[in-house]
């Protein structure tokens, strides 16, 4: 199977460590699948990747708390809901993505994460481990 993002192309698709996914390092993303092959979710690499925005606000390779800050008063200000999952990591469901971190040198980075709606219902068994591994 071949894949491409922006141009970038990948002839892999592997389906080892939690599900189907690839990492096109060109442009600094990685693309999630369902086991059917549906692409289901793409990360924004913190370092590499490109800007990704909501509603104004850009979203990657910024610091953790000023993602926390704009999503608790984004969320309250449109009456969405907020969750914090096991590992502290605050996402909303309405908004179609949620937000990890990376490391880049002695700081950590925002590292969205846009996922189809039924990923965000349980992010940890959905997204692919690989994605929860990268650190």
């Amino acid at each position: 199977m071949t894949a491409s993002a922006g141009g970038a192309m990948t002839d892999a698709i592997i389906t080892s460590n939690g599900g189907p996914w690839a990492r096109f390092t060109d442009v600094g993303i990685s693309a999630y699948y369902s086991d059917s092959g549906m692409l289901s979710g793409i990360a924004v690499d913190a370092i590499s990747g490109p800007q990704a925005l909501y509603d104004s606000h850009e979203l990657v390779g910024h610091a953790p708390s000023g993602y926390e800050a704009w999503i608790e008063n984004y969320t309250e200000l449109y009456d969405l809901l907020l969750r914090y999952s096991e590992k502290g990591i605050p996402s909303s469901p309405d908004l179609g993505f949620l937000v990890r971190v990376q490391r880049a040198g002695d700081v950590v980075l925002t590292r969205p994460v846009f996922v189809i709606e039924s990923w965000l219902d349980s992010p940890y068994d959905s997204i692919p481990r690989v994605e929860w591994n990268t650190f």
